[in-house]
Formats: structure tokens, sequence, C-alpha cells
């Protein structure tokens, strides 16, 4: 999600293929490890990159996690949200 008018970038990552650290939503296969940990791991190096190219162009960039939509904290993460774009 592109926001110009605050210059901010939402990214909305899966906790599986975007290697979300400590949650069990981003647990691996027990198949196939090699490939698993390997496209992961890449994700997360591509994320981080790419995260730092916009930081470095200025913009705020903000990742909203697959687990942080879940119905016991997705109010309070959105409330952040709003935070996070204004400041």
């Amino acid at each position: 999600i592109v926001l110009p008018k605050y210059k901010t970038i939402i990214f909305i990552h899966g906790c599986f293929w975007h290697g979300h650290q400590n949650c069990e939503a981003a647990k691996l296969p027990v198949s196939n490890v090699l490939y698993w940990t390997t496209k992961v791991s890449s994700n997360v190096m591509r994320d981080f990159k790419n995260i730092q190219l916009l930081k470095e162009s200025s913009w705020n960039v903000i990742v909203i996690w697959e687990c942080e939509l879940k119905m016991k904290i997705r109010e309070s993460r959105l409330n952040y949200l709003v935070e996070q774009i204004i400041q």
C-alpha cells in the first residue's frame, strides 16, 4: 500500500513467506527443509534490501505481519498503524 501524501509504504507480510521471527505461523515444513530454508531466507534478504532502499529514499516503511491481523490484536495493531503513518 502506497500513501504518497504521507510518504509511507505499508507492506503486509505473510508470516511464513517472509520469515517472521519467533512466530508460530512461520514454522518451516519438516520435508524438503533445504528448499524452504533457502526460499524463505532469500525472501527475507530481498525484503531487507528493498526496505533499506526505500528508507534511503526517505520513505516511511511499515511492515504489518499476518499474525498481527488476528482478531485478538487487530484493533490495537491498526491503531498503532495510524500512529506510525501520521508521525
